[in-house]
């Protein structure tokens, strides 16, 4: 009779018993615990807690060209000014750039945090996601982030080209 699947699954590994010895055994367990413990998200910083930053629905896809606007009071929130503090500012066609003041790290929590984007609206055959976003103490206090958004088609080689879209943005730490 052939052997069960525990005996054949457990001879498969060497016996660490019988080759290093217990007091290193110890000191390798304690120092594999530690580095899950170090490397655990929830300690990175302790005197910063998760929290919601900045959260914006950009409610105008096509604002004049380089001309800040406050997006939608309703459906916004800026945790150091509540919906106040917020801008949007058109670049170009589907490109974006939100700024949310005063949320952005800097001293004494530095650079950091999680940005997500996404289209929004019915029956729009656009997405959008982060270009690029900054925070912390050598952008400014302030958080940044450009938003590109695209339709389908109609792009170099049949792919996304740049389109206008309303999107929502939302920025955690």
């Amino acid at each position: 009779m052939g052997k069960s699947f525990n005996e054949y699954a457990l001879g498969t590994f060497p016996d660490i018993a019988g080759i290093v010895p217990r007091p290193l055994r110890i000191k390798l367990g304690v120092l594999a615990l530690g580095c899950i413990v170090w490397a655990t998200p929830s300690f990175a910083d302790a005197g910063r807690g998760a929290a919601t930053l900045c959260y914006l629905w950009a409610d105008n896809p096509s604002p004049p060209l380089n001309t800040p606007y406050t997006p939608d009071p309703t459906y916004s929130f800026n945790a150091q000014d509540g919906s106040n503090g917020i801008t949007v500012t058109k670049t170009g066609t589907g490109t974006y750039l939100v700024t949310c003041t005063g949320v952005g790290g800097g001293s004494p929590w530095g650079p950091g945090g999680h940005v997500q984007v996404s289209a929004y609206g019915d029956g729009l055959n656009t997405f959008c996601h982060v270009g690029h976003w900054e925070t912390g103490p050598f952008f400014s206090p302030d958080f940044h982030a450009t938003v590109d958004c695209f339709g389908r088609g109609g792009g170099t080689g049949g792919g996304p080209a740049p389109a206008d879209s309303r999107f929502d943005l939302l920025f955690v730490w």
